[in-house]
């Protein structure tokens, strides 16, 4: 044990060793690329050298952004096109889970039943007993049509 926890210590140092080179290396190209930028931005009025600028600048905020958002709205649009491609009868839940796998994604019964929770707030999904049905583009599930034509709001089901 005295030996495992010696070999531990010494893989600890040795990464805070490289994350501190890393750090450096990573500010040295900050610098760097900060320095570019502006010797674009001051030596010439180009049009498309400006544009050039704002993708660079878009690309860095991609590619810093925490890639968790991009993640969660992927596993939603799974599950809408899951709807969309198998769901003329509807599906529940269990039928939904067993077709994510095939989307090379992978997802909870809990984190399903949060996303199909969303989708049915924001009117793009609609549940009737225990299936769920994509809503078409530019309709509101939450309308119904009044005997004079008209649109109106649905009573709450809890009220």
């Amino acid at each position: 044990m005295y030996q495992r926890s010696e070999i531990l210590i010494r893989k600890q140092v040795a990464i805070a060793e490289e994350v501190q080179r890393l750090e450096a290396e990573k500010r040295g190209i900050a610098l760097e690329l900060e320095a570019a930028i502006k010797y674009l931005q001051t030596g010439t009025s180009d049009g498309s050298v400006r544009a050039a600028i704002q993708d660079l600048n878009k690309l860095k905020k991609d590619l810093t952004t925490n890639k968790r958002a991009h993640v969660i709205a992927a596993k939603s649009h799974v599950v809408i096109r899951i709807l969309q491609e198998h769901g003329a009868e509807g599906l529940n839940t269990d039928e939904i889970l067993t077709l994510v796998p095939s989307f090379k994604v992978e997802l909870s019964r809990k984190y399903l039943t949060a996303i199909l929770v969303k989708l049915r707030k924001t009117g793009k999904a609609t549940k009737t007993g225990r299936k769920f049905y994509v809503t078409q583009p530019g309709t509101n599930p939450r309308t119904v049509t009044t005997s004079n034509g008209g649109p109106r709001l649905k009573e709450a089901a809890h009220a």
